[in-house]
């Protein structure tokens, strides 16, 4: 139950890596809402020829 990082990890890593085991630290309000980016996102607001890019990645 243990996680080991180096010394450059800052707390916004460890939040990431917790928050990809499923885990909800108090400090994941400060987390990005990735749905809403413009080439990653599922947001539905996203216009289509973003969402044609990213396939083309």
């Amino acid at each position: 139950h243990y996680l080991g990082v180096c010394c450059g990890a800052g707390p916004h890593h460890i939040r990431a890596l917790a928050e990809s085991l499923g885990r909800h630290p108090p400090a994941s309000r400060y987390s990005v809402d990735m749905s809403r980016h413009a080439f990653f996102g599922t947001d539905q607001r996203i216009r289509k020829i973003q969402s044609d890019y990213v396939v083309k990645l």
